[in-house]
């Protein structure tokens, strides 16, 4: 837990008790600030009430006689604020973010920092996995990682953070020494571009911008950041060679950083990188790594025994040859038609779960999907002429996909599409008959 000794003694008010805002008044209660926390939801409240957490109905509080509001990210705060986020700065204190309270309390931590909303989990746990294996202490949080207040204290090493936009507009305190653009946020918002820059806020040189070029936005705000001059500038891109950056090329992860295009490795036969966007991502990851100091050789055999995110089009093993991945995250249409367009070679998809899909997925898929099975409720709002099988189960499922797969040596796919995916789709394939292998394909 972090001691956030900035605000013992003093009132603070938490509105939001979902997991991070429970992590953060638990925190600001065992460091002996004055809290006062609310949450519209009963059963939130009820389990901060579990922690000792003192819960207080904000509606009729005086709000001058709080210092600070700490809210988690999903209350409005923007141009259409929650009444009490308006009553606060009307007040004259502030509203500020869990992460701002982080930023306080371990004054002494480097911080780097990801935005964007396509693998913005993947390229965190990478970064994680890049510093550590290479002997550096650091902590990975926000959601929906750790809770950022239930991170553990770090003299000297490093946090990395994802940082929404909605959550960039309420932390003032942190200059990130590197931040990561690996694309626009998808969560809504007009501004939501402009908040998600201010993740370079007062970034100068050493401190270093790593900016994905491979959509529109990316590229404009690499022209802005690069001719200000201000920080380092990395360009990154997962579809082409780019001039003095990190870039992917035809499976190959290349270093152009000091203008020499060095190939660092060739991704063929990893398994953790056999989805197109965790290239990119890869390529996001090596750069931040550099920049926090870890040297090329160890940031390579980090990138190569990295087994993947579980949940996260992760690979499971392969089975008589045929690899088997787990997209479990992947619990709505939009997700789904990333993952299966993101593949190079055929993909059979499992989908389904206790829901039916939504009246949005058959024209969404139609031009991605191959052999598909369906687990679960039923496959009647795909579009005609995908072909689709049905399973009863998971077990039932896996077998029918490995079927379908070994027509074409095709990988099998589990990207559910519903909130209510099923949890047991490793097991599944753990227990199909024939010979398991690791999923890497590498000497």
């Amino acid at each position: 837990m972090i001691e956030c000794f900035p605000f013992a003694g003093y009132p603070v008010a938490v509105l939001g008790l979902g997991e991070e805002g429970r992590a953060a008044a638990r925190a600001l209660h065992l460091s002996e600030a004055e809290v006062s926390a609310w949450d519209a939801d009963a059963a939130h409240r009820d389990g901060a009430a579990e922690d000792e957490i003192p819960v207080v109905d904000l509606s009729g509080v005086d709000w001058r006689e709080f210092v600070s509001l700490v809210i988690e990210a999903s209350v409005p705060h923007g141009s259409d604020p929650h009444p009490y986020v308006r009553a606060t700065l009307d007040a004259g204190s502030e509203v500020i973010s869990d992460a701002e309270l982080l930023a306080r309390s371990q004054r002494l931590a480097e911080y780097v920092g990801v935005t964007g909303t396509d693998g913005a989990e993947f390229v965190c746990q990478l970064i994680h996995y890049l510093l550590t294996l290479s002997g550096k202490e650091a902590e990975m949080g926000g959601f929906p990682l750790s809770p950022l207040m239930d991170l553990h204290p770090l003299d000297g090493g490093t946090y990395i953070l994802y940082m929404p936009p909605d959550k960039l507009d309420i932390t003032v305190s942190i200059t990130f020494d590197t931040a990561c653009w690996i694309g626009p946020d998808s969560s809504g918002g007009d501004d939501d571009l402009e908040r998600q820059e201010l993740i370079f806020h007062r970034q100068t040189d050493p401190r270093t911008a790593v900016v994905c070029l491979d959509d529109a936005d990316g590229r404009a705000l690499f022209d802005r950041l690069a001719g200000l001059g201000d920080q380092i500038v990395v360009p990154v891109s997962g579809t082409g060679a780019v001039a003095g950056g990190i870039f992917v090329e035809s499976g190959v992860l290349y270093d152009d950083s000091k203008d020499k295009g060095v190939p660092v490795m060739p991704f063929d036969g990893l398994a953790a990188y056999d989805h197109r966007r965790d290239r990119t991502l890869a390529a996001v990851a090596y750069a931040a790594a550099l920049s926090r100091g870890v040297e090329p050789p160890a940031a390579m055999a980090s990138l190569r025994s990295f087994p993947g995110v579980e949940g996260l089009r992760a690979p499971l093993e392969r089975v008589d040859g045929l690899l088997f991945i787990d997209d479990t995250a992947s619990s709505t249409v939009t997700e789904v038609e990333r993952t299966l367009a993101g593949y190079d070679d055929p993909v059979v998809w499992v989908g389904g779960g206790d829901d039916p899909f939504g009246d949005d997925i058959a024209d969404a898929l139609a031009a991605s999907v191959g052999p598909a099975v369906i687990v679960g409720r039923s496959a009647e709002t795909l579009a005609e002429g995908i072909r689709v099988e049905t399973a009863g189960d998971m077990a039932e499922a896996a077998e029918t996909a490995r079927g379908l797969a070994a027509e074409t040596g095709a990988r099998v796919v589990y990207s559910p599409g519903v909130k209510t995916a099923r949890p047991d789709f490793a097991e599944a394939v753990s227990a199909l008959t024939g010979a398991h292998e690791e999923p890497d394909e590498i000497d």
